[in-house]
């Protein structure tokens, strides 16, 4: 993703897609709701196309995990 003066990212940035991990709903929804200047703005439907497909098509995660989180 590259930084485009929405303060989205402070730097250009990519998706690690070498370790995938499971985070309840309620925490994340706890967490902002505790601090919601976490929160910097919204992706673009091409910026979330495009990190999508790096799920999608990431060796690094297993089949299994990508049927887990719903990616297949």
């Amino acid at each position: 993703m590259k930084s485009d003066g929405r303060k989205l990212f402070d730097c250009d940035c990519y998706a690690d897609c070498s370790r995938v991990r499971a985070k309840q709903i309620t925490a994340i929804k706890s967490q902002i709701q505790n601090d919601p200047g976490i929160v910097r703005g919204k992706l673009t439907i091409t910026e979330l196309t495009k990190l999508l497909h790096s799920f999608y098509s990431a060796t690094t995660i297993s089949v299994a995990d990508k049927r887990r989180f719903g990616l297949m």
